[in-house]
């Protein structure tokens, strides 16, 4: 299980060319099948586990996000009409 969970993890991390099962493989000793194997069960084990984990906002929490982003960016109440995007990460506009 301990492989299987350390190649899934590893796939997860990887982007733009590392994402190939040959090169999953090879990191981890394995053949192209094995990967998808391996990060079959570990798929279907943190899907089932997603609505323990992930949940909505309160509209109370969305309100206090909404001020904090509006008092740390510089583009005020833009980001609310839906062309920009926030994430959680906290990064200054102001100089």
């Amino acid at each position: 299980i301990e492989v299987q969970l350390g190649v899934t993890l590893y796939r997860m991390g990887q982007y733009g060319n590392g994402t190939s099962l040959e090169d999953i493989a090879c990191f981890a000793g394995c053949s192209e099948g094995a990967v998808e194997l391996y990060t079959k069960p570990c798929f279907h084990a943190i899907d089932a586990m997603h609505d323990a984990f992930v949940c909505l906002p309160t509209a109370t929490k969305k309100e206090q996000e909404k001020c904090l982003v509006d008092g740390h960016l510089v583009f005020k109440g833009t980001w609310q009409k839906g062309w920009v995007m926030y994430d959680g990460t906290i990064a200054s506009g102001k100089q």
